[in-house]
C-alpha cells in the first residue's frame, strides 16, 4: 500500500523501514528544498549534503509523484484553515484512501481520520 507523505522532516529512514511505498504530490520538491535551505542557513547540512539529499529523495519518488486537482485544493483551503500546499498532501491522501504522515500539528488536528504522526504510524 502507499502512504502519503509531507516532507516536513528528513528522518524518513526509521518510516521506510515500516512501509517503502510513498506517495507526494509534485509540491513535495519545492517543500523539500524549503527544509534543505533552512538547514543549510542554520549550518546543519552542507550544500553538498542538501544537494546528495534531494537527488536520493527524487530518485526515491521519481515513480510516486502525483498532480493534485487544483478544484479539490481550492475546495478544500475554502473549507479549512490550511495553506494550499498543506491541501495537496491531504488531497492526495484522500484520493489515494491512505493515511497522511506527517508532523504537521495543524493537519494532525484538523484531519484526524486522516493524519498520522510518524510516531504513531
Amino acid at each position: 500500500s502507499q502512504t502519503a507523505l509531507n516532507l516536513t522532516c528528513l528522518n524518513l529512514l526509521l518510516l521506510l523501514k515500516q512501509d517503502a511505498a510513498w506517495a507526494a504530490p509534485l509540491i513535495w520538491r519545492s517543500e523539500l528544498r524549503n527544509v534543505l535551505t533552512l538547514y543549510m542557513r542554520q549550518q546543519r547540512m552542507t550544500l553538498a549534503q542538501a544537494q546528495e539529499t534531494i537527488r536520493k529523495a527524487e530518485s526515491f519518488l521519481q515513480r510516486t509523484e502525483f498532480a493534485v486537482p487544483s478544484d479539490l485544493v481550492l475546495e478544500l483551503t475554502a473549507n479549512k484553515a490550511i495553506s494550499a500546499y498543506d491541501a495537496e498532501f491531504v488531497v492526495l491522501a484522500e484520493q489515494l484512501d491512505v493515511r497522511l504522515v506527517t508532523f504537521d500539528k495543524a493537519l494532525l488536528r484538523l484531519f484526524p481520520r486522516l493524519a498520522v504522526h510518524p510516531e504513531k504510524f
